[in-house]
């Protein structure tokens, strides 16, 4: 049982890494006060490594499903006996998931928000249509959480200080492999996520310049206002 005062999130997200990433944005927004709980992607050795729903976007859609399907809805899944007390749930899609063949809801970037608006009925419909509970909050980050990275260590690049067009370059990781950010290497010409530079380096970068973050990224800013309005809601 959660100590008395300590807010519990759980986290349904595409990968380990961006667990990483939420997890320090998280203990920078709440304080230390927080228990975070990763629930997707599981760890599964048996299973390829991440459990029976995959990791990725699809991972996070079958775990959504299946937790709607099982418990009744997601109200219920928190309010009730399914698992560990959980005050908020975080439910992670990165935005370049609108340019999938089974989703296709992009639009023209900039603006970044006209995508993820879109993208965001399509997760509401896996977390079992509207209205989502008050305490289900979704980050979208755009393109990806590797855009947060990148404005986290982008405080001297020319490219990002007037008006953000970050949140609209294609598969920012492959910035983080390249000079200045080189802190990624890569595999078969696709950016190597390691997870111990995520935990060590990455995570740490972004809560330290969250504030940066917000100002560069508006789906980030969103998020900052979002979990700010959900904690005020939850029942600790």
């Amino acid at each position: 049982m959660s100590d008395p005062g300590e807010l519990t999130v759980g986290i349904v997200a595409e990968g380990p890494t961006d667990y990483s990433i939420f997890g320090a944005v998280l203990r920078r927004i709440a304080g230390d006060q927080v228990r975070i709980l990763s629930l997707q992607p599981e760890s599964s050795g048996g299973l390829g490594g991440f459990g029976p729903h995959g990791s990725g976007w699809k991972g996070v859609k079958h775990w959504c499903q299946e937790t709607v399907s099982r418990t009744g809805g997601m109200a219920r899944f928190l309010s009730s006996g399914y698992g560990p007390p959980i005050h908020l749930l975080l439910v992670h899609v990165d935005a370049d998931v609108a340019s999938e063949s089974e989703v296709e809801v992009a639009r023209p970037c900039p603006p970044a928000s006209d995508t993820t608006a879109a993208l965001r009925k399509i997760v509401n419909a896996w977390l079992g249509g509207s209205p989502v509970p008050k305490n289900v909050v979704i980050v979208m980050p755009s393109k990806s959480t590797e855009a947060w990275v990148i404005a986290a260590l982008s405080a001297k690049d020319r490219r990002f200080r007037n008006g953000t067009k970050l949140e609209c370059v294609p598969k920012p990781a492959r910035m983080l492999t390249q000079k200045p950010y080189k802190h990624l290497g890569t595999r078969d010409g696709q950016p190597k996520k390691e997870q111990g530079v995520y935990e060590d380096t990455f995570a740490p970068a972004v809560a330290q310049h969250w504030g940066h973050v917000c100002v560069l990224c508006g789906e980030a800013k969103r998020f900052a206002n979002d979990i700010q309005a959900a904690i005020g809601t939850a029942e600790v």
